[in-house]
């Protein structure tokens, strides 16, 4: 799914021209893009969210999300020595640190994107959803118990 667009990435980094004759190419730099948010669609439905998300508020913080994840990758392929602009201590590691962050924040569920992508059928980590199958018993969840 389609959270930012290559503008956005460059709000990011602005300095860093991205075109048809640079490196990484517009055509580059947008793969890069759909890769990030494969990723972070990968973690959505394995915490339990139906796509496309149609969520505005939902929407913004994921641009949010691949907009990081984007611009860090996009900075690594640009300059991809251990030092300057690409380095874990330049622009490209800030960057990778605030999508790092934000992805396991997403995986954790400690980032909260409400609950209108929910999967009804999920009821969240730790959780079981009993057998619906059977007329004579209701639906049931349950909390799994760690001592």
């Amino acid at each position: 799914m389609t959270y930012c667009v290559l503008a956005d990435v460059r709000n990011l980094i602005p300095t860093l021209t991205i075109g048809a004759a640079t490196m990484p190419t517009t055509v580059q730099a947008e793969a890069v893009i759909a890769m990030v948010e494969n990723n972070i669609d990968l973690i959505l439905t394995s915490r339990g969210w139906t796509l496309p998300v149609d969520d505005d508020a939902t929407l913004a913080h994921l641009k949010t999300i691949a907009s990081y994840g984007s611009a860090a990758a996009i900075l690594k392929t640009k300059f991809p020595a251990d030092d300057g602009p690409g380095s874990d201590s330049g622009a490209a590691g800030f960057w990778q640190t605030q999508y790092k962050e934000a992805l396991d924040g997403l995986l954790a569920g400690t980032i909260n994107l409400g609950d209108s992508g929910l999967d009804p059928n999920t009821v969240g980590s730790g959780f079981g959803v009993g057998d619906d199958t059977d007329p004579a018993t209701a639906p049931y969840a349950w909390r799994d118990m760690e001592w």
